[in-house]
């Protein structure tokens, strides 16, 4: 597999974007005017999230009536947030948009997220660089379990880049059932 077609070697951008209207009035938009310019610059569009009602018992905040997320997958792009904000940011009924540069560390699907009905979380967590390795292996083991009993899929495993004191996973599960 070529780094440009390995997922793994990828950078992804994972943006908030706030909006002045409801949120999924933008998905055409992003499919019509923001993958044309993603393509341009060697980018793939990787998920976007759009706010969905949540169990009131669920343990975690969901997006805002006005929020949805996204994420994009970029080949060798050292720091592509200010091509992909500004792109965004050009788009009708935008405020604001606010990234993280990710890279993978585990992708169940590669650059296909599954499209599940349902909700997917999004779970971050801080650990010290010299955890992450027996994370990661600890995290992949309970998965087996943690799949089957809760009725989800972990689709992807991320970590921030570039902060050297600390390392962030961010968890993204789907539903199964």
């Amino acid at each position: 597999v070529s780094s440009t077609t390995d997922p793994l070697t990828h950078v992804f951008t994972y943006s908030i974007v706030e909006t002045d209207t409801v949120p999924t009035e933008l998905v055409s938009l992003i499919e019509t005017d923001l993958n044309p310019i993603l393509a341009d610059s060697g980018a793939t569009l990787y998920a976007v999230w759009v706010p969905v009602q949540i169990p009131a018992s669920a343990p975690f905040a969901g997006l805002a009536k006005t929020q949805l997320a996204f994420m994009a997958a970029w080949p060798d792009q050292d720091d592509p947030v200010e091509i992909f904000e500004s792109t965004v940011r050009a788009l009708d009924g935008v405020l604001a948009v606010t990234s993280q540069v990710l890279v993978p560390i585990y992708l169940a699907e590669g650059l296909a997220v599954p499209t599940g009905a349902g909700f997917y979380v999004h779970r971050e967590e801080i650990y010290q660089p010299r955890d992450v390795d027996e994370v990661v292996r600890l995290s992949t083991e309970a998965w087996e379990t943690w799949e089957s009993t809760f009725g989800t899929r972990v689709t992807g495993l991320f970590r921030h880049s570039g902060n050297p004191s600390n390392l962030s996973l961010i968890h993204i599960s789907e539903p199964t059932r």
